[in-house]
């Protein structure tokens, strides 16, 4: 059985969080290492040429989360340490799954805030599209004034 290469993996989004790449995965001394950078590109670069790849964002957010354990565990994190990592990485998650849902959720409440407020303008008569910012809000104000003066 062959020797194995040490894997060494270097989180740039500290060290320098200006930067596109996010990750860098080295493969020992053999010249082979992985590029992992924010957009969601992956370079796999090696003496034999370099291939690139486009992740969509959940498997972007998998290969930096194992990226993170891996590191943790390259580091000698073991035990109760480990097990707050795991679980704060498990609480960002969490976070990221509730926040695509609100944003989600938002652009849905815009869509049909925007469908509604089209018909209601078809209704009254109004060309939606010739309305300008200023004659949206005006319309919106009269419409609070006239539901809190009819209650």
């Amino acid at each position: 059985m062959g020797e194995r290469a040490a894997i060494e993996v270097e989180d740039l989004t500290q060290k320098a969080p200006d930067s596109d790449l996010a990750v860098i995965v080295r493969f020992g001394s053999q010249g082979r290492y992985i590029e992992v950078f924010k957009s969601g590109v992956v370079r796999l670069i090696s003496p034999a040429g370099t291939v690139s790849a486009q992740f969509r964002e959940l498997e972007k957010r998998d290969l930096l989360r194992q990226s993170y354990i891996q590191m943790l565990l390259n580091s000698g994190v073991r035990g109760e340490e480990l097990e707050r990592a795991l679980e704060a990485i498990a609480r960002v998650d969490q976070r990221l799954f509730w926040e695509a849902d609100v944003q989600a959720g938002t652009a849905d409440l815009e869509r049909r805030t925007e469908a509604h407020f089209r018909a209601w303008a078809e209704a009254e008569g109004l060309d939606y599209e010739a309305l300008s910012e200023e004659d949206l809000m005006a319309l919106v104000q009269r419409g609070v004034k006239a539901v809190r003066r009819d209650g």
